[in-house]
């Protein structure tokens, strides 16, 4: 099925849209945030051009396709405009989605789980949006933001291509296997605010920091990348993995808390002048640099710790060196 406007396309009734496939193209809009467009289609194709917003609404599994052979799967290219996709089932990115105007956001919600298996990308100040009410938020190609935030309430998170652009980043995950996160550029752990529009709990989509009650692994892929922690990266009673490629730097507002906490590191771990925040319960570092940590728990127990410029430790309950080692 293919609906094609040179104005735009709205839905001022409720009526929902249904069939195997849908290619939609218009000029100026397709739906809007909070009427967005109806559909029970399995898969899905929107160009927009000149203005206004994509929001598509689906009943269903979803997957985002190449069905015309255009190169993408969604196009906005509104100087101005975002995108808010719901599907009531899983949804599958297959084809690109790209935001190409000078601002905008992509919202992605679904039901059963999210794959990114084709790049998302918005521009500069941007912001992209997962948010997952069951199943797992994965991806296979990269997103590229200046800021990002996902959210899987019963599931896992595993957003670790290291083509991955982003900024500034905030998860939560509620399933077994926690988080997986890494980006090809520096980034801090902060604030994404909300992305708005009324499709379906996308208010959710507002979030603080990194949290899991599982495992949480973040990393910088090769080269020069420093990881900032902005906000609370809470691992609860669960282990948490820091790697960067370049520093792990603390700023205001962070602290990583952790049953055990590995921090590995091309350069300093934190300063003398800000030492990196955490709470807790055994900490091991690997650093090419130096190593300053304040450990605001009650009982600090230290691992292995190898440094090439000194290592400071600080622990405002007890701490304790034994067995461990100091290099």
């Amino acid at each position: 099925m293919t609906l094609t406007s040179s104005g735009g396309i709205t839905d001022t009734g409720a009526h929902t849209i249904s069939g195997s496939s849908l290619q939609v193209s218009a000029a100026n809009g397709v739906g809007s945030a909070s009427a967005p467009l109806l559909t029970a289609v399995s898969s899905l194709q929107v160009t927009n051009s000149t203005s206004g917003d994509v929001a598509v609404s689906n009943t269903g599994d979803l997957t985002v396709s190449d069905i015309g052979t255009l190169g993408y799967g969604l196009s906005q290219q509104a100087f101005t405009g975002s995108v808010y996709l719901n599907s009531s089932g899983a949804l599958t990115v297959s084809a690109p989605v790209q935001v190409s105007g000078t601002t905008g956001n992509v919202a992605l919600n679904a039901g059963t789980g999210i794959s990114v298996d084709g790049a998302v990308s918005v521009p500069t100040g941007g912001t992209v949006g997962l948010l997952t009410s069951t199943g797992d938020i994965t991806q296979s190609a990269p997103i590229t933001a200046t800021y990002a935030s996902a959210a899987a309430t019963t599931g896992n998170v595993t957003l670790n291509n290291e083509s991955n652009n982003i900024g500034t980043v905030a998860i939560s995950a509620g399933g077994t296997s926690g988080i997986d996160f890494e980006s090809g550029i520096a980034f801090s752990v902060g604030n994404v605010g909300g992305i708005g529009g009324s499709i379906p709990a996308l208010s959710g989509m507002s979030a603080t920091g990194v949290s899991s009650g599982y495992a949480i692994q973040m990393q910088t892929a090769n080269g020069f990348r420093a990881i900032t922690i902005g906000a609370t990266v809470d691992g609860g009673s669960a282990d948490v993995l820091i790697n960067s490629s370049a520093q792990i730097l603390q700023s205001t507002g962070g602290q990583i808390n952790a049953n055990a906490l590995s921090l590995v590191s091309a350069a300093d771990v934190g300063s003398s002048s800000t030492p990196l925040l955490v709470n807790t319960s055994l900490l091991n570092a690997s650093s090419s640099g130096g190593v300053y940590v304040t450990n605001n728990g009650p009982a600090l127990g230290i691992g292995s710790i190898t440094a090439s410029n000194g290592v400071v430790l600080y622990s405002s309950g007890t701490m304790t060196l034994a067995p461990c080692k100091l290099h």
